[in-house]
């Protein structure tokens, strides 16, 4: 898929009964684009700064930062894994 300051891909579908869905999205520098499960979102939005994008839906955004680092990532994934595993 691809709009206008991005372009996206679906890795794992929600159809796939993966129990999530998986989006490899890339967002133009400079690019504002506003884009889990609701339980799982409250808790990471405790630790972590992310937007919820679609209400109905719960999809959410995640997006890096220039001065994101390789450590803030790990971080974030972890605790992805972590809130999965407790699924």
């Amino acid at each position: 898929m691809k709009g206008p300051t991005w372009t996206s891909r679906r890795l794992v579908l929600t159809g796939e009964k993966a129990g999530f869905s998986v989006n490899d999205t890339v967002v133009r520098a400079g690019a504002e684009l506003e884009m889990w499960y609701a339980d799982h979102t409250e808790r990471l939005q405790k630790r972590f700064r992310f937007h919820t994008w679609e209400e109905r839906s719960g999809e959410v955004r995640w997006m890096c930062s220039f001065d994101t680092t390789e450590a803030d990532v790990d971080a974030f994934a972890a605790a992805i894994a972590e809130e999965m595993a407790a699924s």
